[in-house]
Parts: structure tokens; sequence; C-alpha cells
């Protein structure tokens, strides 16, 4: 019955993986949350994650880092599923933060893309860094205004996400929030604007000032 803690948790974690990218998995995760059964399981799922994880994250050997086939660490699968305590374990011992899978998410980039606040302010107060782009350009910024998470949004943009970058195609952020019809975004995009305007303007009146009594 004893199982290497480390495989155990990487089973769990693949089995417990869904991307809203995926509107098939999508689909199958919607049905189960609507049962009680399910959410209980969840339940459990996670306290053998976090237990497991603890476990695992105790032995000096551990390899954190060892990835899936697709590139996924434990760190980021922890991440995509909104196990918080998992992923502040697995940072406490030093879970390479920025490590990306096979398409250039990170952990914070999933953490965004599914909502998951906690994690990413957790990844964020570790030092991760925030404009780190995906294989098509999405920094997690683009992610959360294409799938209309507006309080990651303003948490990015308070941290300082870079709302100018521009994905592969060229769209920024506000574009894609536009296209998507998330206007809550919108309105966090254009509050940052205008803050970051008025910045601008009050910091060339200082340094005009300045300039005249030198």
């Amino acid at each position: 019955m004893a199982r290497d803690a480390q495989t155990y948790f990487l089973e769990c974690a693949l089995l417990m993986r869904s991307s809203p990218r995926d509107a098939e998995r999508a689909a199958q995760a919607q049905k189960m949350a609507e049962t009680a059964a399910a959410l209980q399981a969840a339940r459990q799922e996670r306290d053998t994650a976090v237990q497991a994880c603890a476990a695992l994250t105790q032995r000096a050997s551990a390899a954190i880092n060892k990835a899936m086939q697709d590139g996924a660490t434990p760190l980021f699968v922890a991440c995509q599923c909104e196990h918080h305590d998992v992923a502040r374990m697995l940072v406490e011992k030093g879970a390479a933060i920025n490590q990306a899978e096979e398409s250039g998410a990170t952990p914070l980039f999933i953490a965004c893309e599914n909502n998951h606040l906690e994690c990413a302010r957790l990844l964020l107060e570790a030092g991760a860094a925030i404009n780190q782009a995906e294989e098509d350009g999405f920094t997690p910024l683009h992610v959360a205004c294409e799938y209309g998470q507006p309080a990651v949004v303003r948490f990015l943009l308070r941290a300082g996400a870079d709302a100018a970058a521009r994905t592969s195609e060229g769209d920024t952020a506000l574009q894609l929030d536009k296209e998507e019809g998330h206007a809550e975004c919108e309105r966090a995009l254009a509050a940052a604007a205008r803050e970051a305007k008025r910045a601008e303007i009050e910091a060339n009146v200082e340094r005009a000032v300045a300039e005249r009594a030198a």
C-alpha cells in the first residue's frame, strides 16, 4: 500500500488536472462539480495531496521540480488545482517558481488563468516573473483578461504587470477584454491607465520645477 510520496502526488495531480482551454475536460469538471459526491471527493483529494506533499517535502532528496511528460511540475499542478497549501509547501522547500510546462505556461500563468488569486499572490510574493509569457506571447495579465478574471487583473496591475505587452498576434490585454466582452476587466485596465498617466504628469511637473529651481 505504501508508495513513494512523490509518485503518488504526481499521479493524483495528473488525474486532477483540468484546463479551461480544453472544452471537453471543462465540461466534465462542471458536471462533477454539480454533485455533492464530487465536492466531497474533491475535498478528500485535496487533503490527500497536502499530506502526500508534506511527506514528499520532508525528504531531503525529493525532486520537487520533477515534471510530468507535458512539463508540468508539482507546483504548476498545485496552482492549477488551487491547492494553496501544497503550493506554499513547495515554494518553502525551494520549488522552481518560474519553471514552465511545454507550452511555456508558468505556475503564475496557470493560477491567473484559473482565477486562483491566493496562489498568484503566493507566487508573486516569492518572486515569480509577472510578465513571463507562454509560447503565444500571452502573459498572466493577458490570460486573466481573456478569461474574465477581474480580481486577478486588478491584483496583477497593482503588482506592476505590463498592460502594454502584446501577444504574438499583437493583442494587448485591453483588446482581449473587448473581444471577450469582459467589461469589469476593461474598467480595471482603464483605471490603471489613468493612474499611470496621472503619475507621469506629476513626475513631469516635479521635474520641470526642479529644473527651474536649479
